[in-house]
């Protein structure tokens, strides 16, 4: 007789960013209507202190503007077309403001995965979930250790993840920052050995990216709880497959 089958947490990675402009309120509300019950998306600093959706550190590949997003204020930010460059129907499609993001997920439901992109922006971060009281429901990644303990500095409760691309030092990040869950490379460091070992150590293991249904099927064998994804709609169609 065969187990009860695992649920596993679908991420769309920057929204749909195969079906519409990556890190857009298109992108995300697309990935939502596919069936992801959560959306990963990056944060940057503005030149005024503001927080925006935003994942290079120049605008030059997805917007017309040029230069870095920290040299542009908030306003000047909303002026750019982020949307154009990725098909005309597009066309006048805003960079999100956090705040943007955080009332869409409040009402949708949706999930949250907000990788701190640059350092000191966690306090703001901190600040604007909690006005929208929908800290259960977002949880803050990061390549950076020290910056992922600077957000819990401004609240001892929030949830927050490493980015990992091997677990050699698994222990010690699960010990040192008690993380809600550890986001790992698919690649061949992804072991059913290492799931069992986040697993022992409290901690559910994420993949990124799965971007492909038999590549999905390897990970949800290892006993990975969740995964992040750039085909949005064709990995949520695979999770719902018992095959």
């Amino acid at each position: 007789m065969s187990g009860p089958v695992k649920h596993i947490e679908i991420f769309g990675h920057r929204g749909a960013p195969t079906e519409a402009p990556e890190n857009t309120m298109s992108s995300f509300q697309r990935a939502f209507e596919a069936g992801a019950g959560a959306v990963e998306l990056d944060l940057r600093r503005t030149l005024d202190g503001r927080v925006v959706v935003f994942h290079d550190k120049k605008l030059d590949r997805t917007t017309n503007g040029r230069g870095r997003v920290d040299s542009l204020s908030e306003d000047e930010l909303l002026e750019l077309d982020a949307g154009a460059w990725f098909g005309p129907k597009f066309a006048g499609e805003k960079i999100p403001v956090l705040d943007e993001v955080l009332k869409w997920a409040a009402e949708t439901g949706v999930r949250l995965d907000l990788e701190l992109k640059d350092d000191e922006i966690e306090e703001f971060v901190v600040r604007r979930i909690k006005a929208h009281e929908i800290e259960d429901s977002v949880v803050l990644s990061s390549w950076s250790v020290k910056n992922l303990l600077a957000a819990r500095g401004y609240d001892p409760k929030v949830r927050i993840a490493p980015i990992l691309v091997a677990g050699l030092h698994l222990r010690k990040h699960v010990e040192e920052i008690k993380p809600e869950f550890v986001l790992l490379w698919s690649g061949p460091a992804l072991t059913a050995g290492i799931v069992e070992k986040a697993e022992k150590l409290g901690v559910p293991v994420v993949a990124w990216l799965v971007n492909s249904e038999p590549l999905f099927k390897k990970v949800k064998g290892r006993g990975v709880a969740g995964v992040i994804t750039d085909e949005t709609a064709l990995i949520c169609g695979a999770a719902e497959r018992k095959s």
